[in-house]
Parts: structure tokens; C-alpha cells; sequence
């Protein structure tokens, strides 16, 4: 199943008080949101790492930091469950290692936030 993309409508940028961000392991990138967006949507997995209202003294402020994630061929997956020996052979975890960027979008305010789970 495809993740859904990100664009630039969802009230991110100028004028919408709403900022996104992009870390890798050495530093954070400045960028045009359109190439932050970009990359964000790029990226195959993402792990949701947090999401919050970073400022309690500001109603509805939010913020969804995603972690970009991999399939780490370096590893393997292991179990101590036998019955789960043949299932997980040749399986590699799907994880962030070096290189992986990590994104933090920020609205200033928000309506609400809602997941939506598809079959």
C-alpha cells in the first residue's frame, strides 16, 4: 500500500503559520519547503516519532516529527520464537540508520488533527 504524499496545501509555509524542518545526523537543512516536501515524500517508510502540542501557553500548537526509515540489509531479523524461524528468513529490519533524515512539521495552530487507516 502506498503512504499518503505530502503537499504544500496543508497549510505549511508563508502566510500559514506553519513551518517544516529536515535533520539529518550532522545538521539541519535549510531548504525551500517545496524541497523539504519533496524529500519528505521521497522517503519509502517513516516512523512517527512524536507528535505534541509543544506550547502549552498556545492553544492548539502542534507538532509530528517523522524519521525516515530504510531497509537495513547490514542486518538481519531474528527471533526467539521458533515458529516464526522460516517466515523471518532472509528478512532484513526496516529501520533509520545514518544518512536517514528526520522531519518535523510545526503548525502555530490547528482545527484537529485526524488518522485515517485505509484497507
Amino acid at each position: 500500500m502506498d503512504r499518503p504524499q505530502f503537499t504544500s496545501d496543508l497549510g505549511l509555509g508563508s502566510g500559514h503559520d506553519a513551518t517544516i524542518c529536515v535533520d539529518t545526523y550532522e545538521d539541519t537543512l535549510e531548504m525551500p519547503e517545496s524541497d523539504a516536501i519533496e524529500q519528505l515524500n521521497s522517503a519509502r517508510y517513516v516512523d512517527l516519532r512524536e507528535i505534541s502540542e509543544p506550547n502549552k501557553r498556545v492553544f492548539n500548537s502542534l507538532r509530528i516529527i517523522v524519521e525516515e526509515a530504510v531497509v537495513n540489509e547490514a542486518a538481519i531479523v531474528v527471533s526467539d520464537r521458533p515458529e516464526l524461524a522460516n517466515l523471518l528468513t532472509g528478512a532484513h529490519p526496516i529501520e533509520a540508520v545514518e544518512g536517514c533524515k528526520m522531519f518535523q512539521l510545526s503548525w502555530k495552530h490547528y482545527l484537529a488533527y485526524l488518522g485515517v487507516c485505509r484497507r
